[in-house]
């Protein structure tokens, strides 16, 4: 769970079962999400130190979870440093 997100700020903890989503079992967190859009209001239904809590929690944009790295034309040689130091070695800019 990230940390200040809307599921922890509603007050659900790393740990607890997710069991529900507006009354409907939860099996496929990301599936079952599809179906809400940023800023809906959903009710999560999660077992809390083995309590039954359900919880309003107002969904945000989702975060990426995924990025590609896409080389510069002309790498300024600090840019090119930091790359170096990114990779662990050096790497020659690739050009486009």
């Amino acid at each position: 769970m990230e940390a200040k997100s809307p599921a922890q700020m509603a007050g659900i903890n790393p740990g607890d079962e997710l069991v529900a989503i507006d009354g409907f079992r939860v099996e496929n967190l990301p599936d079952r999400l599809r179906d809400y859009d940023p800023g809906q209001e959903i009710k999560v239904t999660v077992f809390q130190r083995d309590q039954l809590r359900t919880y309003p929690v107002v969904l945000a944009t989702p975060l990426p979870d995924r990025y590609n790295i896409v080389a510069l034309r002309d790498c300024t040689p600090e840019q090119q440093e930091n790359l170096d130091n990114w990779l662990g070695h050096h790497q020659t800019a690739i050009n486009i």
